[in-house]
């Protein structure tokens, strides 16, 4: 079973884009580990998660998440490696399948709730102008 959640904070506002006929939204978690050093001095560490988002679930995330919200994602992990120059490339992210909102961005970081933002749109052929009559 390949399965995660995660909770944690947007690090900044998602990116969308049209992967041919498939929308996806890019975004970054950032989660902390708290531990105790040896001294008894607490330390966070934060881990930042890649986050991927497909279909209509991406233009939703794209739409309402903002930088500084709280949120749990829950979906798995996946592994890419290419080359590039000869080099071997490596990135993990997270392909999202349910996510909360556990916080508006205002509360997170003191900014006034923002409204939706606008769906980039799909550039398509116009045929019509094409058509004689």
């Amino acid at each position: 079973m390949n399965r995660v959640t995660l909770i944690g904070n947007i690090v900044k506002d998602p990116e969308i884009r049209i992967a041919g006929s498939t929308t996806v939204c890019n975004a970054t978690l950032v989660t902390n580990e708290r531990y105790k050093d040896k001294t008894g001095k607490q330390v966070d560490t934060p881990s930042f998660h890649n986050l991927t988002v497909f279909g209509k679930q991406a233009e939703v995330f794209s739409q309402y998440v903002t930088k500084g919200m709280k949120l749990a994602v829950e979906g798995s992990i996946k592994y890419d490696v290419w080359e590039k120059e000869g080099v071997k490339q490596y990135r993990t992210s997270i392909t999202v399948n349910t996510f909360e909102f556990l916080s508006r961005a205002s509360e997170s970081n003191d900014k006034p709730v923002q409204q939706p933002r606008q769906q980039p749109t799909r550039k398509e052929a116009n045929y019509e102008a094409d058509i004689p009559w």
